[in-house]
């Protein structure tokens, strides 16, 4: 009788190890296809924008014509994304710098240069806003998280990614 039992207790042991285990490798891949479906968002963009600027260069374009192909770029970037993740782009030089994307839900988001405090956006949606930068650095402050870009001669891209999981942010930059 005392055999019989514990073979039921190993047998109940080796059940709940089964289940246990299944439970931790749903939850590990879980986590992981977030991380990976942001750094995939960065990368396209990444290759995208670098296609972009390419295909300006090439045509000779001036400063107002590349702030027209990123516009437009971004605007069909934020389409293709359909609300999945916030997207924040910044585009422009010295003379000018555009901040566009899409919030997927309500934040504050201020453009700092110099002295210069812009507001963009607090709300959800889609947005867009052009400042004249006062220095060569321009941080864009989300809900007091702030990222720093440096702002060069010429063309500069940049772009943040983001998307909220549960009580999770996963945040790309480039």
């Amino acid at each position: 009788m005392e055999k019989r039992g514990q073979f039921y207790l190993v047998a109940a042991i080796i059940v709940v190890a089964i289940v246990m285990g299944i439970v931790v490798v749903h939850n590990y891949a879980k986590g992981g296809e977030t991380i990976t479906s942001i750094n995939n968002a960065r990368d396209e963009i990444f290759i995208e924008s670098r296609k972009v600027m390419s295909y300006g260069e090439f045509q000779g374009y001036n400063q107002a014509q590349f702030d027209s192909l990123f516009a437009d770029f971004t605007d069909r970037y934020v389409d293709y994304l359909e609300g999945e993740k916030s997207v924040y782009f910044l585009f422009g030089g010295l003379n000018g710098m555009t901040i566009a994307g899409y919030q997927e839900k309500a934040r504050d988001i201020i453009a700092i240069s110099g002295s210069q405090n812009t507001s963009v956006t607090n709300s959800k949606g889609e947005f867009t806003t052009s400042i004249s930068p006062q220095s060569n650095k321009l941080t864009l402050s989300i809900d007091d998280l702030q990222y720093d870009f440096l702002v060069l001669g010429g063309q500069n891209f940049y772009f943040i990614v983001s998307d909220i999981i549960g009580d999770s942010e996963y945040i790309a930059k480039g």
